[in-house]
């Protein structure tokens, strides 16, 4: 019989909150599976082994390295869909364990924006980690493997293009437990019989939108010609390296150490190059509202940047026609709570 190499398309990222910060969750029936692309968790943060060259007893080589200290990196685009009557879809709770906790919340609705409290043990809205496991399945009887990744916080990316379906990116890392990799020889790697919970084709596309940019001398962004919007959260994941845990580590920090950053690809038309090159000229800021329905549930999902200051423009072609791509952050102004410079609202009724 020959070996059987894992097939890509037989991966499955499935994620669980963790009730206890650091400590792997329970895969099961609240487990959930991520509709995931370019997935990739390996185990390649920290020292690893310790080379020991400088230690010498008068023969060739080196002694034998020892391992050092061990952590994951976890990274996927994900789909963002339409869960209708959940006040808490996996990309929220992938987004609590990426620096954003609820702001407000109500029986329809929730708000989510930037949170200075650390991650924490989870529960409804606050930052908090996700356990990972990446399934591998061979093909062969069910026969594959498990790779584990606990306490997992990051950053995110939210990609909104034209036509394209609404994802975002995220990058992570957490910790590793023993073993590295689980053996099984059972279904579960093809058939999710643990319960896992597929998410439904629902997802979110970039169509039909409603985009708001307001100059905040009341002009206004012609933004039918708006081919793609990116925003960087540009949270800051920080290392917290620890000789008590197992591995060497401890769960990471996720801090809003720089602002937010979008960048606008949209056609060069009259009213496009007045407004755009006076804001950057004169340090104007726009306000930027996107907005997503869902056609099945009337269900929608806001962004909000209400102010973002340009940093710089640059010309350029695209079939054709002449674009400009404008590249902001996020600003504040004296009061402002971290919820005013970028907030996301999902209503779900």
């Amino acid at each position: 019989m020959p070996v059987m190499p894992v097939a890509n398309k037989t991966k499955r990222l499935v994620m669980a909150s963790e009730t206890t910060l650091g400590t792997i969750a329970t895969f099961g029936t609240a487990s959930l599976v991520v509709p995931g692309s370019d997935i990739a968790l390996d185990y390649t943060r920290g020292t690893q082994i310790v080379a020991r060259d400088s230690v010498m007893d008068g023969y060739g080589g080196e002694m034998c390295g020892v391992p050092g200290s061990f952590g994951s990196n976890v990274s996927f685009s994900t789909e963002v869909h339409d869960i209708d009557g959940n006040a808490a879809p996996y990309w929220i709770r992938l987004l609590n364990a990426s620096g954003f906790a609820t702001i407000t919340s109500d029986g329809s609705s929730v708000t989510i924006g930037p949170t200075t409290v650390q991650p924490t043990n989870y529960s409804t809205g606050v930052q908090s980690a996700v356990s990972f496991a990446l399934l591998h399945a061979t093909g062969s009887g069910g026969q594959g493997s498990i790779q584990y990744s606990t306490g997992t916080v990051g950053a995110a990316t939210f990609n909104i293009t034209s036509g394209e379906r609404l994802s975002i990116d995220f990058a992570m890392q957490g910790l590793i437990g023993s073993p590295f990799i689980e053996q099984r020889s059972d279904n579960i790697l093809l058939t999710g019989s643990a319960g896992f919970v597929d998410i439904e084709c629902s997802p979110f596309v970039c169509k039909g939108i409603n985009i708001t940019m307001t100059d905040s001398q009341g002009g206004t962004i012609d933004v039918s010609s708006v081919n793609s919007i990116t925003i960087n959260t540009n949270t800051n994941v920080g290392e917290v390296v620890d000789p008590t845990m197992a591995q060497g580590f401890n769960v990471s920090t996720v801090t809003w150490d720089a602002a937010p950053t979008v960048s606008i690809d949209m056609a060069e038309t009259y009213n496009n190059n007045q407004t755009l090159w006076n804001n950057f000229r004169n340090g104007h800021t726009i306000a930027v509202d996107v907005t997503f329905t869902s056609n099945a549930t009337g269900n929608t999902i806001e962004f909000n940047m209400p102010r973002v200051e340009f940093s710089g423009i640059t010309p350029g072609e695209r079939n054709g026609f002449s674009v400009l791509q404008a590249e902001g952050k996020a600003v504040r102004k004296p009061g402002d709570t971290l919820s005013d410079v970028f907030n996301i609202v999902w209503t779900h009724s």
